[in-house]
């Protein structure tokens, strides 16, 4: 104990020396573990959640400082809970990981030997969950839906309708009117041939009125082509396709016949063209009619002649088309 004289007074005042605590570092209330979290991987830990014993929070792996980015994530909660999550777990993500907290009476470390059977268990559960995500991801992909322009089709009581619509690679085709799905059966007959897809309704009647579709799945997702079927009370004298032509796969150097069934009255006039272009005549190429069937012959084919080739009819009535795919497969000599 001090003692202070005052000469005024005479007299001593005691004063006591008072010892401040000395600050403690950090304290680590949970070491530093590991676990899968869904496709990625996170160390956890928990410190005294004190804002004045934190001061800053650092990561390690094998002793070298770790900087945030896509690979590494770090976060911090108000309750003292520290994490470092690592996305897009490698087999270079092995070792030590230690986390640093500094505070103002020192440093506290934690520390995680992510090795051998606990990494291997942790990447298995990451890639398993990362092989889901992206299933999912193709599933969703496959789920896109794309919808062609609305074709209109009038047709009469009991006359037999065949419909066309084509959608490039797909496969699982149906055919569905009015949210129905319709069989394939006698009355409602399915057809493919190459990209072209067709529904032939045996004698058509009102209940086949409505929103025709006709849904494929392709690699791009779900496609959907869509006609609205309507009935005329009186007999049409305007061309209709009784059959349509059909899109054809050949070798180079054989003959084509696109044909197709059309009425109408008067009968219509045919026009020919390839790549919405007219097709001129020549000794390769001819066009020939029998009572309602109208054909376009190519002789020798080409790998050239290859397009699509459409069929138009007209009267004062009205008029109508219809377009087939032509492929010509060049032959190799070996």
């Amino acid at each position: 104990m001090l003692v202070n004289m005052s000469a005024a007074e005479g007299r001593t005042t005691p004063v006591e020396k008072v010892q401040l605590p000395t600050a403690a570092p950090p304290k680590i209330t949970q070491q530093l573990k590991v676990e899968a979290c869904g496709d990625k991987v996170r160390f956890s830990c928990a410190a005294e959640s004190s804002i004045l014993s934190v001061r800053e929070v650092s990561w390690y792996k094998d002793g070298n400082k770790l900087k945030e980015d896509s690979h590494f994530m770090f976060h911090y909660s108000a309750d003292g809970t520290y994490e470092l999550k690592i996305h897009n777990l490698t087999e270079s993500d092995q070792g030590e990981y230690t986390c640093e907290i500094t505070g103002e009476g020192g440093v506290s470390k934690t520390n995680f030997q992510f090795v051998g059977q606990v990494f291997k268990s942790i990447h298995s559960q990451v890639s398993s969950m990362t092989e889901k995500s992206k299933t999912v991801e193709k599933e969703a992909e496959a789920l896109k839906i794309s919808t062609q322009k609305k074709s209109a089709v009038t047709t009469q009581e009991k006359e037999k309708v065949t419909v066309k619509a084509n959608i490039e690679g797909a496969s699982e085709v149906k055919w569905v009117l009015n949210g129905m799905e319709l069989p394939n059966s006698e009355d409602y007959r399915y057809g493919v041939s190459g990209n072209d897809h067709t529904l032939t309704i045996k004698k058509a009647s009102h209940k086949d009125e409505g929103i025709l579709t006709c849904e494929g799945k392709t690699d791009q997702g779900i496609v959907r082509c869509q006609f609205d079927m309507t009935f005329s009370t009186e007999r049409s004298n305007a061309p209709a396709f009784i059959t349509q032509p059909k899109s054809q796969n050949i070798d180079e150097g054989q003959d084509v016949l696109l044909t197709c069934e059309i009425s109408g009255d008067p009968s219509p006039e045919i026009e020919w063209f390839k790549n919405n272009q007219p097709i001129a005549m020549s000794s390769k190429i001819n066009v020939n009619r029998s009572n309602t069937i109208y054909s376009l012959n190519i002789l020798n084919a080409t790998v050239s002649d290859s397009g699509k080739y459409t069929v138009k009819a007209k009267n004062y009535h009205g008029q109508c088309s219809a377009t087939a795919s032509l492929t010509v497969l060049r032959k190799f000599v070996v």
